[in-house]
């Protein structure tokens, strides 16, 4: 008998299920990637924090076959958070893994290789657009939750999209890190699981994403659970949303994987789900396996609240969430012959996030009171908002358009610098001179 994930594919029926790996403590398995050379990482969500604090989150990688090859553990994490835990994967061209991480919410970096982290964004708690009466960002939500980033998803040209469980809203984050921004946000998308898997489609510029549940009572519109298009316009905007699959209230779709065919193969995690639905492009399903809870129940690891899916090869790699039974039995990898490969997935090449910052004027006389003008920006273009300024002894933030200014008299002459700090980004340095005064 062959070991979990050594099945040939030439042996196996369409949608047949095995046990690809088990995932062991602190268990919870959520989000999954694999990367271009086929091996599989699993990042774990277990929810166990408290006032005695909980472990912390560790990410898995697998060989392609299952066997564990190395463990990562998260670094920076809340463990006194109730919700501590890792969701959604994703990879960019140079092999770096991204994990949206829910406590505190941030969009993590790691280095497979090297085993570094670091913060590629931070994502705000931002008020109910009702509100507010400026132009400040906001939810368009009835209630004022905490962020709950869930799936990042990469752009072809690095633009990273993130879904926000609670604040019913995608993010935005600019190629190499940032400040995010509210992209797209609906009242609609107010629900007890909200706006969750997200992918693009082969276009590189129309998004497909899951609503789990139905619109929370209050909401308007109302909503119903299942798969959303929606398109990114020229203009970087969004356009009209559009759905194309609804489930039924107890489905809980959560994340899911394209193939090439142009299925969605839908982890269901409700009552009536613990299955892979299969949703064609023109948003008919076409099957679900297993296809009862009985044939559930019969697998040697049955499905427990699947979360989250991935392609690798001609299989669907799904992780068994199990976060109510707490099962660690459950706690493992499921492994679904889809007979057909995924679709490609967007990983772009970018370089390291870097910040330029730029101070005028560069130069002053001693005794003078000068207001310096402190202008920060990301590499990859646009101001850096809300980014930690120190210079002079003064500390202050920049304000929207990446600016802030700072008024200083200089007793002696030398050169002083400015420094600026941000998730995500090395310090970055500029001087100014003060010179004797004529």
């Amino acid at each position: 008998m062959l070991p979990a994930g050594h099945v040939l594919a030439s042996e196996r029926e369409p949608l047949d299920i095995d046990l690809f790996a088990r995932v062991p403590a602190p268990g919870s398995p959520e989000g999954i990637a694999v990367d271009s050379e086929g091996i599989v990482f699993v990042a774990t969500s277990p929810k166990q924090g408290g006032p005695l604090a909980g472990p912390p989150s560790k990410v898995f990688a697998y060989g392609p076959q299952g066997e564990l090859r190395r463990e990562y553990v998260i670094e920076g994490q809340d463990l006194h958070d109730p919700f501590i835990g890792l969701i959604g994967l994703a990879f960019d061209g140079a092999g770096r893994l991204y994990a949206a991480d829910v406590a505190p919410p941030r969009i993590i970096r790691l280095n497979p290789r090297t085993g570094a982290q670091r913060d590629y964004a931070s994502l705000p708690d931002v008020p109910p657009c009702s509100t507010v009466s400026d132009s400040r960002e906001c939810s368009d939500t009835v209630r004022d939750l905490a962020p709950l980033p869930d799936y990042p998803v990469f752009a072809p040209d690095g633009t990273m999209y993130v879904t926000d469980l609670n604040q019913a809203l995608i993010w935005r984050i600019p190629p190499g890190g940032g400040r995010p921004e509210v992209w797209f946000t609906e009242q609609g998308f107010e629900s007890l699981f909200g706006p969750n898997g997200i992918q693009f489609l082969a276009d590189g510029r129309t998004l497909l994403f899951v609503l789990s549940t139905q619109s929370s009572p209050a909401a308007d519109p109302q909503r119903s659970p299942g798969l959303y298009l929606l398109r990114v316009r020229r203009d970087g905007s969004p356009g009209l949303l559009r759905q194309v699959w609804e489930s039924a209230p107890s489905d809980v779709p959560d994340g899911f994987a394209l193939g090439r065919s142009g299925n969605a193969y839908v982890a269901l995690a409700g009552t009536s789900g613990n299955a892979v639905a299969v949703i064609s492009a023109a948003g008919e399903e076409l099957a679900r396996t297993p296809g009862s809870e009985v044939e559930n129940q019969l697998m040697e690891v049955p499905f427990d609240q699947p979360a989250s899916a991935a392609f690798l090869g001609e299989r669907i790699l799904v992780t068994n969430h199990a976060l109510f039974s707490r099962n660690a039995d459950h706690y493992a990898v499921l492994d679904v012959f889809a007979a057909e490969r995924g679709l490609p997935l967007f990983r772009p090449r970018f370089g390291e996030p870097a910040i330029d910052l730029a101070v005028r004027p560069r130069r002053t006389a001693v005794g003078r009171r000068t207001c310096f003008r402190l202008r920060a920006d990301y590499r990859a273009g646009g101001p850096l908002a809300d980014a930690r300024v120190r210079f002079a002894g003064k500390r202050k933030r920049t304000g929207p358009r990446g600016r802030t200014v700072i008024c200083k008299r200089f007793r002696a002459a030398g050169r002083v610098t400015a420094r600026v700090r941000a998730p995500g980004f090395p310090l970055a340095r500029a001087r100014v001179r003060a010179v004797p005064a004529r």
